[in-house]
């Protein structure tokens, strides 16, 4: 029974694996396109409206993958405690460990930047050129 699980995981592990670095490659090119289309206006001397220095930081962000780490986690722990029975579902605390991580980051940061936004003091992380 256990033999049917091996060529599970590793074909999942490969597509996986292969997604991920796809998808990962995607995001390098897309932002390098991005400096590169900035940096070649201001060597042209051309005026920039909005110039986005860095992303703003989504609370929802930490929270989904705080929940996606949670249910791997739990998902590792209950494989590997009815698979194997010497504590390999130990294996499965650190991503559960994480998760919890994230999660209460996330409400943690959610509070500070509602509190931040009642008192108003939203900062907008952009450079505006015709401010200057």
């Amino acid at each position: 029974m256990e033999a049917i699980w091996v060529p599970i995981f590793i074909t999942f592990f490969l597509f996986g694996g292969t997604v991920a670095i796809v998808a990962l490659s995607l995001r390098f090119k897309a932002r390098k396109m991005e400096h590169e289309e900035i940096m070649k206006a201001i060597e042209l001397g051309q005026e920039l409206p909005m110039v986005e220095i860095k992303r703003k930081y989504n609370y929802l962000n930490d929270l989904r993958i705080g929940v996606f780490l949670l249910a791997v986690g739990f998902g590792l722990v209950a494989f590997m405690s009815d698979t194997y029975s010497s504590g390999f579902e130990r294996v499965g605390y650190i991503p559960v460990a994480l998760g919890i991580g994230f999660i209460v980051m996330a409400f943690f940061l959610k509070g500070v930047a509602d509190k931040e936004a009642k008192n108003g003091n939203n900062h907008n992380h952009t450079i505006d050129k015709r401010q200057e």
